[in-house]
Order: structure tokens, then sequence, then C-alpha cells
């Protein structure tokens, strides 16, 4: 049966005090209105508490010793965004900071310098930064990191999800660089997007750790293409236990391209990943690869394309890799220390989990597991790793991501403030990105709050609760002028759609600016009734000319108000 996983927020590291001894909880918006006054305002050990909601950040500095808490149960219901052109915090020589239970979203790192364009999300210089069942998703840097940028730092992470994050240098969701450390428990990265490193990006003597970690459907879209999901050189290690890398691309190692480094991948299953010209799983360069009980299946292009690299393996299955299995420098292993070629018996395409007759299950052989997921075809769980809301005036955008099998749903909304009122079915459809889904709403109830139910249902019929959110009342301040909706897609290529409402008549003017702040085409220059409008940009300039890759800023101004958002160009 399909169990739904309840998030169940783990005890916070015990923060070292110092100074009088006193710490103190701080409310937000009780304590102060806003994140950026409650930061200034805290002292080492004190713990800011968020109730649930969105909050603004843009390049706040983070002071030392203190923690952010947010919802325990559902990091979705507490927002931290940016407006998309710079990064949410920086954390500089600190000895120790501490997010839980929140969303970081919407932060963009720019600047002419390498420091200003790293760390979409987050900066971590210097400092020691704990990550527990936080989501950073949908961040950009236009150097490394689109969502966490390390240097000469340490990352902890426990349970949280890095998704749709992009860098245009290294690192789609973290950057690891300059003798930095990272350690990552039970997260999720997808659908990263970088130069090299789809997910993640480990360099310069860093050493980074994966424990039951899942990364699935990250890619390098730009000409480099190096490494799908990981990138790894100039000295760095790297251990990767219980993980599932899948259905990564790359030109060069769909999963992994590693040049000059010492990995080891224990208990992992490397499966499905795709490179359009070498390595379809591993693509390794002066380097030393240790596989132990690993599964590399399935693979688009050969389990391993290396040069000068050292290659060994203990009871690890090759099998069915389109290029090649046992060849290369895998080729001599193929017979020794219990490896194998054979069929890992997998429950389905999309779930990694065994059969009870699976070579690889514990009962049938002599090594134990090999693979990172146990035998269990008929008890694999679903588990939801983000729901999230965002609100247009009277219409409302929904959107989801899971983890687990394609699995059916059901969304149903009603009056937040009347619970025996009858709800109503909101359609939905999944997008292109693995186990995501979305959904729009234009609920009747005059802007109040609304309360969305999300079910799964199990193979054997049964529904259950999956999640449950509450989108917060139209805000008074909305009536009047105008306000940003959704730009999608985006990244894009080579069209993007852009939606904005206007509270009254208005003259409108809509513009797309390169980088530097050249004008590139206009949009939209004239009067507009209120209401809902949508425009496009093809790539092109006023003169038809195809724009090149890269990050470009769209301004919609109706007289009064002007609205900036940041259009990335993928090619």
């Amino acid at each position: 049966m399909i169990q739904a996983r309840s998030f169940i927020l783990a005890p916070l590291l015990l923060l070292i005090l110092t100074g009088s001894g006193l710490t103190r909880d701080i409310h937000v918006p009780s304590d102060f209105a806003t994140l950026s006054m409650a930061l200034k305002q805290a002292g080492r050990g004190d713990t800011i508490i968020l109730a649930p909601g969105q909050y603004y950040a843009s390049d706040i500095d983070l002071p030392d010793r203190v923690a952010v808490v947010g919802a325990a149960e559902d990091p979705s219901g507490v927002v931290i965004y940016g407006e998309g052109h710079k990064r949410l915090f920086r954390a500089e020589g600190l000895e120790r900071f501490d997010f839980a239970g929140v969303t970081l979203t919407g932060g963009g790192a720019t600047g002419a310098t390498v420091y200003d364009a790293s760390g979409g999300a987050l900066l971590v210089s210097n400092s020691t930064i704990g990550l527990e069942r936080v989501h950073v998703l949908g961040n950009t840097a236009q150097s490394g990191g689109g969502g966490v940028q390390v240097t000469y730092g340490e990352l902890i992470a426990s349970d949280c999800v890095f998704a749709d994050n992009h860098a245009a240098k290294g690192g789609g969701a973290v950057a690891i660089g300059y003798e930095s450390q990272a350690v990552f428990e039970r997260t999720s990265f997808a659908a990263n997007t970088a130069a090299w490193g789809g997910a993640l990006s480990v360099r310069t003597a860093s050493n980074c750790q994966l424990i039951a970690c899942t990364l699935t459907g990250n890619l390098t879209p730009s000409a480099q293409q190096l490494g799908g999901a990981l990138f790894a050189d100039y000295s760095a290690t790297g251990l990767f236990a219980d993980c599932v890398f899948a259905e990564n691309s790359a030109r060069l190692g769909g999963a992994a391209r590693l040049n000059g480094v010492l990995t080891n991948f224990v208990n992992c299953t490397v499966n499905a990943n795709s490179a359009s010209e070498s390595g379809g799983a591993f693509q390794t360069r002066d380097s030393e690869l240790n596989l132990l009980r690993t599964i590399v299946s399935f693979n688009v292009g050969a389990a391993l394309a290396s040069e000068t690299t050292a290659v060994n393996c203990g009871a690890t299955v090759v099998y069915g890799n389109l290029g090649g299995d046992w060849i290369g420098d895998l080729g001599p292993l193929r017979d020794q220390g219990g490896n194998l070629e054979v069929d890992p018996l997998y429950c389905d395409a999309a779930d990694y989990h065994l059969q009870d007759d699976s070579p690889c299950a514990p009962a049938n052989n002599p090594y134990g597991l090999i693979g990172a997921l146990p035998v269990g075809c008929t008890d694999v769980s679903i588990t939801l790793q983000s729901f999230t809301a965002t609100r247009q005036h009277q219409e409302i955008d929904l959107v989801w991501t899971v983890a687990g099998p394609p699995h059916e749903f059901h969304l149903q909304g009603r009056p937040e403030a009347d619970p025996a009122a009858e709800p109503w079915i909101v359609p939905y459809e999944a997008s292109p990105i693995p186990g995501r889904y979305l959904a729009k709403d234009k609920p009747n109830t005059g802007g109040e709050a609304v309360y969305y139910r999300l079910d799964a249902r199990t193979a054997g019929g049964e529904w259950f609760l999956l999640g449950e959110l509450v989108v917060e009342a139209v805000p008074d301040e909305w009536a009047p002028g105008l306000q940003m909706g959704r730009i999608f897609p985006n990244p894009f290529n080579p069209q993007v759609n852009i939606q904005f409402e206007l509270g009254k008549p208005s003259r409108v003017f809509a513009a797309v600016y390169d980088i530097n702040g050249r004008l590139v085409v206009v949009l939209a220059q004239g009067d507009r009734p209120a209401g809902h409008h949508a425009l496009s940009w093809d790539s092109r300039d006023s003169a038809g000319r195809v724009q090149p890759t890269g990050t470009y800023l769209l301004r919609i101004t109706n007289g009064e108000t002007q609205q900036t958002s940041k259009l990335l160009l993928i090619k």
C-alpha cells in the first residue's frame, strides 16, 4: 500500500550560546513586521519563528548563531521570496546559522563579479549553514550555485528539496568550492540546470557527501554540458551512499563527470541517465572511481567512459547500458569481486525498488542489498516534496512535486472560513518535469482565503490525504495598480509567456532589456483596460535578430508602478 510520509521537523541542532546567556524566540509578524527587521534585531542564540505566509528577502546579511524556523509539517507554508534579480541571503564569517521548515525561492544572483553573481538563494562564505526541511526552488545565478554557493564554508542539509534552480556556470542547485564541505541527507535534487553539474558542482579540494539522496531530471543545457547531475574536479572528493541518480543528461557524463577526483559510490542506483557524446552514466579522467554494491543500468551511452582512471568495483551490477556495459576500464572487472551483468529487475521503469526475485535483493546474493532501494513493489511510498500556491488577484496557481512513480491526484478547494462549504474540484496537469504537477483555480470567493486539499490514490484504488494548504485573502493594497503574474516557461527557448494584472485602466509600457540596461524590444505601449493581460517574447530584438543565451530584464509600468522580472534565455 502506498503511504504518505508526514513531515515532522526534527529538533534543530542546539546553538552555542555566549554573552549573557539570554536567548529569545522572536515571532514574525507579531514581534517584528518583517523577516528583515527580525534578523537585524536578533542576537546570538535567538530563534526567529515565522508564521505561515510569504516573506520578502533581498540581499540580507545573516547574523551569527541565529535560527529561522518555519512550518514544521510543510515548508511550502512559509515562503521566503526574492524579486528574481537579487540573492536572498549572504552568510559571511558565521560560526553557524540555521534554516528549518521554510521555502527559499525567487532569488537571483547578478553582478559584475563572480562573488556577486553566485548563490541565487544563499551565498555561504567562511561560514557554516544548516538546512533542515528546506525547499530551495526556482532560484538563479549568473555564475555558480543557482540555489546555494559555498566558498571556504560548510553546508549541512537534511530532508531538503532543491528543484528548478539554474546557474549559468556550475552547480544548478549547489556549487561547492575552495576547500568547502557539504553533507546532504535524504535530500532531493530535481530538474536543476547548469553549464556543468546540473545539480551539484564540487571543486578545488572540496568534499561532498550524499546519503539517501535522489538526483533526477537534472541537466546541462549550455555548450559545456558536463555532468548531468554531478560535476567534480580539482582534487575534490565525494561519497555517495544509498543514492539514486536517474534520468539526468549531459554531453559528457549523463550522471557524473569526474576530473582529477576521488569518488565512492556505495549502494547507489545509477539508471536511465544519458550522454549525447560520452559516458551515459560516468565520464572520468585522471580520477579514482570506486563502485560498491551499486547498479549502473539502462543508461544511454556506455556505462563508463574513462581516461587514465583507476576503477574499482565490488558486488556491482552493470547491465543494459546503450553503448556498452563491462567495456573499457570496466572490462577486466566483469568476473571479479562478485560483479554481475544481470537485469536488476526493478518494479517498473519509474520505480527503482526491486522485485522479490531480483538478483540485487539481499536474499538472492551473498553480498546483501545491491542498489539504493530495497525490495518493495507493492509497498512503495509516495512523498510530497512541496505544495505551493501563488495568488494573482482572483487567480491562484498551485504547484506540487512528489517523489515516487506517477499517481492520480484529487485536488479540491473551499472557502477557508467555512469548513462545511461544498468543495469544488480543481483540474490539474502533469508538467514536463517528472513528479511535478500544475493547477490553476479561479475561486468565486470574493478574494477571501481558500483552503486546498490534495489527495492521492493508491494502486488499490484507495484515496488518502497527501497535503493541505491555505491561500491567504487578497490584500487590500492589490486593488489598484499593476501586479506581475506568471512568467513561463522561465528559463525559456525560444518564447516566454508573460501575464500581468491591472487594477484599473492604465497606459502600459512593457519592454525587455539586456543585463547592461540596453533596450532590446518593446512588447507593449498603449492603453489597456483593467483585468488580466498576456504578452509574449520570441527572443528577438526590435530588428528581428535572435538574441543569445543570457539573462534579460522585463520591465512593465503603468505610470504609477513598475514591476521588473528576470528572463533566462537558454539555447
